[in-house]
């Protein structure tokens, strides 16, 4: 900060210390001001501020606090709550641990004064919970309610409230109308029932928990939902498609005004509020449910976000014929509504998910991870069990032939498992081949790189760093890679995101969204202009080998790979759906 800057600023100080209790309006504006702009700090963002400046500010916000501003005055309540924010938002901001603990001791033995006001929760202390939550949880971001949803267990504590009921009346659960509803601002439950609409203190903010402070015969045999939402209380009536929702006076429980909803509100939908806006659920007629974000400042509500939902648990279904798992219809294999699914890992003899929390999960054969014990038997699922300590699953891939697999970690090391027969693993297989599945191990030519993504195909695999390099190992193409380190030369200065691989050929998608795609293209598999080969081993013009995802010739099934010369050309096709697609013209199956 530059020295005349700083003594500017000393100096508003200065003019805020003698008149803060003469012109109390004056001061107010400013320190608003100050509020304003110390809440939009993140946590220890002032730590590097010059000490004097913020040693001078802290002195006038604590003078403030302490000392009490004239009781005839009708801002000194203001004065007060808004010199308290700014003084804990100055001290989250300066990260001082010091001026902490005399800060919140200050205000714990606070002046009787202080006991009476309102104290708005500056913005800061949201980052600083998200910032402690964000610790808690070992994550860097901390998951919003609008895109992850409500935590299910948020229950914290309950209570009685003994609600007076007029002569005649009933009580929720002898036949009233079945269910209250309720919104909270902090100090006071506000609740609506068969009695009408009640305000209960909630035990915080100097109130008597229970204790019924007000109550009114507002629309008592209406059900209703009530929310809050900057500072105001809204009632809707539910069941009625009305279109707007009451404001409520919050002291008289009095209706005020009503506020118009831009949208319509006919059919199955529920609302609901964060403090800030007001929510909305509601059921499509074309399928699904939409949640929407209104504004309360003007008539009629304005949407201010909209996402669609859909409504589903992540489950893995399954269908056909396997050891583990004799029912060949569809139906469900794994569902943990505490650890969902985020990929699913399948090949001849096993399936293979990975979790939320990082864990891989098998059932069936675990030969593709190397392990030779007993098969795991449907219903069952055993987790595979990585080299090093305190890591997490972040990628995985195998083989359909499930011979051979890739495990990548969240700390960027990739493991090989299984059966290493062409050099898969980075490493030369030696004499006839491996024939044995070993357990996971690193791959040792990437110790040093970072993995961030995987595949697998026929008797070959493929890494994508976090610098974007691809690294291909087995069955491949002698020019296609560097032989001593594996990199794909060809894609050098194309920092490659992503890696699929089929039995004989790749496509990698790159940082700037741009496809390559190589290998044996007999198909049209690589996307481009079918020529079938003419002999066997011969390549076609766009096509690579006959066997290997990079292209490679091979000794096994390569008449898998030969085409007959009475095979349509692309695009002159004729199909005919049946169980898969077969051509009325040459007979060709896809």
């Amino acid at each position: 900060m530059p020295v005349v800057v700083g003594l500017g600023v000393r100096g508003v100080f200065s003019i805020i210390q003698e008149v803060w209790q003469t012109m109390p309006s004056l001061c107010l504006r400013a320190l608003r001001e100050f509020l304003n702009i110390l809440q939009g700090q993140s946590p220890a963002g002032l730590r590097s501020e010059p000490k004097e400046t913020t040693d001078a500010l802290f002195e006038l916000l604590m003078k403030m606090v302490v000392e009490p501003v004239p009781p005839d005055n009708e801002l000194a309540a203001d004065l007060s709550s808004v010199a308290c924010g700014c003084l804990l938002s100055l001290v989250v901001a300066l990260g001082d641990t010091g001026k902490m603990l005399t800060a919140v001791s200050s205000l714990i033995t606070a002046p009787h004064h202080l006991t009476q006001n309102t104290l708005q929760i500056p913005q800061i202390f949201y980052s600083l919970q998200d910032s402690v939550k964000a610790v808690l949880l070992g994550c860097v971001t901390v998951a919003d309610w609008f895109e992850k949803g409500v935590p299910a267990k948020s229950f914290v504590e309950e209570w009685t409230i003994s609600v007076p009921l007029e002569e005649g009346g009933e009580r929720e659960e002898e036949g009233g109308r079945g269910g209250a509803a309720v919104a909270c601002d902090g100090r006071f439950l506000y609740i609506h029932g068969s009695f009408g609409l009640a305000k209960v203190g909630s035990g915080y903010g100097n109130t008597q928990r229970g204790l019924v402070y007000k109550m009114e015969p507002f629309r008592p045999r209406e059900k209703a939902w009530l929310g809050l939402a900057e500072g105001k209380l809204f009632y809707y009536p539910l069941g009625q498609g009305e279109d707007s929702v009451l404001v409520i006076n919050a002291d008289t429980l009095q209706e005020e005004t009503s506020l118009d909803l831009d949208v319509d509100c006919l059919g199955s939908q529920c609302l609901f509020s964060d403090g800030e806006c007001i929510g909305q659920i509601k059921v499509k007629k074309e399928g699904g449910c939409v949640l929407r974000k209104f504004a309360t400042l003007s008539s009629p509500m304005l949407v201010v976000e909209e996402k669609a939902l859909q409504l589903s648990q992540k489950t893995v279904l399954v269908m056909g014929k396997a050891k583990y798992d004799s029912q060949e219809s569809i139906h469900t294999l794994y569902q943990d509504t505490s650890d969902q699914v985020v990929r699913v890992m399948a090949s001849r003899n096993s399936v293979a998910v990975q979790t939320t929390s990082g864990k891989l999960l098998y059932t069936g054969s675990g030969a593709v991870f190397g392990i030779t014990s007993k098969d795991v038997s449907k219903g069952e699922w055993k987790e595979v069990a990585l080299p090093d300590k305190n890591v997490k699953v972040e990628h995985c891939a195998c083989d359909n032939a499930g011979t051979f697999c890739l495990v990548v970690s969240d700390k960027g090391t990739v493991y090989f498992g299984g059966v290493n027969k062409k050099g898969e693993a980075g490493e030369a297989a030696g004499g006839r081949g491996q024939s044995k599945p070993a357990k996971l191990k690193r791959v040792a030519k990437l110790s040093k790189q970072e993995v961030c993504g995987c595949a697998c195909g026929g008797h070959a695999t493929g890494m994508v760093t976090r610098d974007g390099k691809l690294y291909m190992f087995g069955s491949l193409e002698d020019d296609l890679v560097d032989k001593s380190t594996g990199v794909v030369t060809d894609l050098l200065g194309m920092p490659a995101s992503q890696v699929a691989m089929g039995r004989s050929h790749t496509a990698v998608l790159t940082q700037h969204g741009v496809v390559y795609t190589f290998g044996n293209n007999s198909f049209g598999q690589c996307g481009r202009n079918y020529k079938p080969p003419k002999e066997k081993g011969v390549e076609g013009e766009e096509g690579g080998g006959e066997e290997g995802a990079g292209g490679s010739s091979s000794d096994e099934e390569d008449e898998e790979g030969l085409v007959p010369d009475n095979i349509c050309d692309d695009g002159d096709h004729k199909w005919a759906h049946d169980v898969c697609m077969i051509c009325t013209m040459c007979s060709y199956c896809n």
